[in-house]
């Protein structure tokens, strides 16, 4: 492929990015089928999205790390360079706050793990290995992980290696058959997409194809489900020959518009290429770069040409260097692919790449959540590798906070150590025992286990990886329904240190609360107990589909009736008043103040015949006026401390 063919293709696909996600925009989270024609309303530039802006960070972070990108990369911009603090991108850059890593940032603690949100992050992966699919997904991996996991992850996955094939391959069928290479067989995006293949090789209209697809997909609270969007994406790119009849056809199909028709636009620009894009969809919007004020300290070029030209520049490293790339994103991914001899697990969801030197490599898998509580012992599994070619004898030492010991058959410490013999190219897998003593004096929300490892002749090896602190609720039993009594008592002391039901204690991990939500007909209370050094502005968010009242010590703060079918839990444009198209206003959230000291949180829960998802979040608002704050100053709380017992 000639330099021509290159940047034609890839500002085709911007050009169908901004295309797309502008047709779609307005239109996102309507779950009916849409009557689009065209732009509607007719715009004069692009509109600011996501899809797009978030990848003028990863390009910032390309040119200013270079290709050969580490988990760490990511999260630095995440944190440094976004203020985007709705949904999945919330909950990931709060597990980022809390010391977590990719691939457990995306995977711990996410209602949003089968978002959208990742998928549309794909078009710069694939655009920078031209023809090159495996490397292209393993970058897709990379950023996907930091905020999703599963069917949100294998989506950009599939994008990536579509958009990287798409340069030397023109038949669609055939550039979709290279995705699903990198998809697990068992997933929902495969089962997706081979829904649209089948029923389109049967001669089903696509009309009913998309009822098909909701029949099977269709979420009751979240309109950004990516096996639905990816359907719908892939169903509106083989719908038609025509640019804007697959634009429109696959923005028609409802749900999130400005992800699906940005996905499908972009992907068919590189197709075709910039030549072959109707001047009647591009003149409204024209080459201009338009973005939001989310971005914080990005160099991006005001061009979507100079962006094409940056990012083609970018693309010629990774084609030049392919075979290094592709063993340095092993080594931090371990996807197999990347490595035919490698027959280890497909995606390691619990599994963090801690480090590696010129010989030395560890890797650390949690074998569940990274959590801990008082009293309980967890066990971790480290990988430590010699990748020299010579025998190596190491030495560990495991270092643990003060509260925290660590274990082996013979003592318990804060600190271990013990000497590892490792043959040339040798892996060998250890135990780290930790434990939370009762009488621990340890606070959250988390702790660092620190790790040394040391050779001769080598630079010692030295990382950590953060363990989150469970948080010690006390719930009560299942209360009936009429009993009013015994609900008053209890929410007129707004706490349950008096209430006349018996109480338990659980330890609890994450902020999904739907496991507290009793049995239809019958309600239940949670409390949970946040400590505060100073006076912060917090958003409480309980938004979740069914009724819920929260109070914050003795006062009700939130008392939700009503049912919100088709709208995720909490956090997808919940900022100011929460006036969207998306979100009634006053749906489950309250903007309260802190007290220095304790914080008494208590939810009432009710049971229903009907799903019910719950989650709780906690926001600390960085402006002036919390009235009127905008998306990126509600920011994940990490400094507020949940008690451990």
């Amino acid at each position: 492929m000639d330099a021509n063919t290159y940047y034609d293709k890839t500002l085709g696909g911007w050009l169908g990015k901004n295309i797309g996600g502008t047709l779609g925009g307005p239109w996102e989270g309507h779950t009916s089928s849409l009557l689009l024609y065209f732009y509607d309303p007719v715009p004069s530039e692009a509109m600011p999205n996501d899809d797009f802006e978030l990848q003028l960070v990863w390009l910032d972070m390309l040119r200013k790390k270079g290709i050969y990108l580490k988990p760490a990369d990511f999260v630095h911009h995440w944190r440094e360079h976004t203020r985007y603090y709705i949904s999945e991108y919330f909950v990931g850059q709060r597990n980022m706050a809390l010391g977590l890593m990719p691939p457990v940032t995306g995977d711990f603690n996410n209602w949003y793990i089968r978002g959208m949100g990742a998928t549309i992050r794909s078009e710069i992966w694939g655009m920078i290995a031209p023809g090159l699919p495996d490397i292209a997904a393993a970058y897709a991996y990379l950023d996907a992980s930091t905020d999703h996991s599963r069917d949100g992850m294998y989506g950009e996955m599939f994008f990536a290696a579509m958009e990287s094939y798409a340069y030397v391959e023109d038949d669609l069928y055939k550039i979709i058959a290279k995705g699903l290479e990198f998809v697990p067989e068992d997933s929902e995006i495969n089962e997706a997409v081979g829904i649209v293949l089948e029923e389109l090789e049967r001669g089903v209209d696509i009309t009913r194809i998309r009822h098909l697809l909701c029949a099977h997909f269709a979420h009751p609270t979240d309109f950004t489900y990516a096996p639905l969007n990816v359907g719908f994406a892939v169903l509106g790119l083989l719908s038609s020959a025509d640019y804007g009849e697959i634009l429109c056809n696959t923005v028609n199909c409802g749900y999130d518009t400005d992800c699906t028709g940005a996905t499908a636009a972009s992907l068919l620009g590189i197709i075709r290429g910039a030549k072959e894009t109707p001047e009647r969809w591009l003149k409204p919007i024209g080459y201009p770069v338009v973005v939001s004020d989310l971005l914080v300290d990005v160099d991006y070029a005001d061009d979507i040409r100079e962006v094409t030209k940056q990012v083609c520049a970018l693309g010629e490293e990774v084609v030049k260097q392919a075979d290094a790339v592709r063993e340095h994103l092993y080594r931090w991914t371990g996807l197999p692919f990347l490595r035919p001899d490698d027959a280890g697990p497909e995606y390691r969801r619990t599994e963090v790449v801690l480090g590696w030197n010129e010989a030395l490599g560890m890797r650390l898998c949690y074998a569940g959540p990274p959590t801990i509580g008082v009293g309980e012992t967890k066990v971790h599994q480290l990988r430590v590798f010699n990748t020299s070619d010579t025998v190596r004898t190491l030495r560990l030492e495991i270092m643990a906070p003060e509260g925290v010991t660590l274990h082996n058959l013979e003592e318990q410490s804060q600190t271990l150590s013990t000497h590892v013999v490792l043959p040339a190219g040798g892996c060998m897998e250890l135990p780290i025992r930790i434990a939370v003593p009762e009488d621990s004096n340890i606070a959250g929300p988390s702790f660092t286990v620190s790790l040394r490892l040391t050779a001769d002749k080598t630079t010692p090896l030295e990382v950590g990886y953060a363990v989150v602190l469970k948080a010690a609720w006390r719930c009560t039993e299942a209360i009936d329904s009429a009993d009013r009594a015994t609900q008053t008592a209890i929410e007129e002391s707004g706490a349950l240190e008096n209430a006349p039901v018996a109480v338990t204690q659980r330890l609890h991990g994450v902020d999904d609360l739907t496991d507290f939500i009793p049995e239809p007909g019958k309600v239940a209370y949670a409390q949970v107990t946040m400590q505060a050094e100073a006076e912060p502005p917090v958003r409480v968010v309980a938004n979740n589909t069914g009724p819920i009242r929260v109070f914050h010590n003795g006062r009700r703060i939130i008392n939700k009736e009503h049912w919100l079918p088709g709208i995720a839990p909490s956090w997808h444009l919940q900022v100011g008043d929460g006036s969207t198209h998306l979100l009634p206003k006053n749906a489950g959230y309250a903007d309260i103040t802190l007290q220095p000291g304790a914080n008494v949180f208590l939810f009432r829960l009710e049971g229903h015949e009907r799903p019910q998802d719950a989650t709780f979040h906690l926001a600390q608002i960085f402006a002036d006026d919390p009235a009127k704050a905008k998306m990126g100053d509600y920011r994940p709380a990490t400094a507020i401390v949940t008690s451990p017992r």
